[in-house]
Order: structure tokens, then sequence, then C-alpha cells
């Protein structure tokens, strides 16, 4: 499947590999290491900020979104190439984590347990410690084949996985009348 018109205002120069966060204030201390590691990636690489978590502004080089507008501007004309986690709550699965699984782009993201639950190191993601971010988005710059695999393996993810709102409320059903069953 082509990819559509790229869309100038979200684009960066000179054909750069273009990143997204889309951050939370928990997440900060992991976009702003992500944001700098976008600085010294030795391939270009132009990062799209959406929100703006403390200190993140202050990255130079960084385009910011604040609007939700221009973030579904952005994921339609999926106007990036590489998709970035940076910090997760350790007891839930973000739900952009899934929203760049059904655009099938690659995956930076920090390793966590509740992330593993759902992706593979080197199979559908990149995961790699707080202080690999710099490495990992180099490695996923600098070649476009690994980005493609990556991203086509996240999104063959989420049907294998029953990742949809369909699933999850039939296990809330299917829980429930296990539950009703053992009270009467």
């Amino acid at each position: 499947m082509d990819a559509p018109d790229r869309d100038p205002a979200t684009t960066t120069p000179n054909g750069a590999t273009r990143a997204i966060v889309v951050a939370t204030p928990d997440a900060a201390p992991g976009v702003v290491a992500a944001l700098k590691a976008s600085r010294r990636a030795p391939e270009p690489v132009g990062v799209v900020l959406v929100g703006d978590p403390h200190g993140a502004r202050a990255v130079q080089g960084v385009r910011v979104l604040d609007g939700a507008h221009d973030l579904t501007r952005l994921v339609n004309d999926t106007a990036f190439d590489i998709a970035l986690v940076p910090g997760v709550t350790p007891y839930a699965s973000p739900l952009k984590l899934f929203e760049y699984m059904v655009l099938g782009k690659a995956i930076l993201s920090i390793d966590s347990a509740n992330i593993r639950e759902v992706l593979t190191h080197g199979e559908n993601a990149w995961l790699v410690s707080p202080d690999g971010f710099a490495e990992g988005l180099e490695r996923l710059a600098a070649d476009p084949a690994l980005r493609a695999r990556l991203g086509q393996a996240a999104r063959a993810r989420i049907a294998a996985g029953n990742f949809t709102w369909d699933r999850n409320a039939a296990r809330i059903v299917a829980w429930y009348q296990d539950w009703r069953n053992t009270k009467t």
C-alpha cells in the first residue's frame, strides 16, 4: 500500500525520517531524552511532539502540536516513520501503542513488562532501556527496511492478538457471566 501524499506542514526537509511522540506529563523524562536523541542521530530525524510535557519545548528543532485537530491531520496523513513510546504507566498498555500498531508504524518503545505483553523486541517493535533511546532511534532512522518489517509485524499483531474493542467487550461479558453464574 502506498503512503498518501505528506502534508508539508508535518514533514521534515530533505527527506528526513520523521518520528512522532504523543506525550503525557508522566512520560516527560523519557520524552525529553527521546527528543535529545533525535538531535544526535547521524541520519536526519525530524520529531513532531503532540502535547508538551515539562521541558520538551526547550529542545531545539522539535515541532510541537498542541491541538487535537493537528494530531488528527498528522495521523491521517501518516506523516511519520517512527512512533516513539518513551514512557509508560507500568500497570496499563497505552492506547497510542495500539493506534501506532494499526497504522503499521515502526515502534520505538521503553522495554517494560506491560509493553512486552503486546510487543516483542526485534519482531514487531524496537524495545530499549530508558537510556537506549538514542541508539534505538539511530538504528531505526538508518534502516528503512527494518522500520517497514517492524511496522508490518505490529499491524499483523493487532489481528493475531485480538486487541480490538469488540474482543475486550466480549471478555468482559464472559467474565460477568461466569461471575454471575457462581452467585446463583
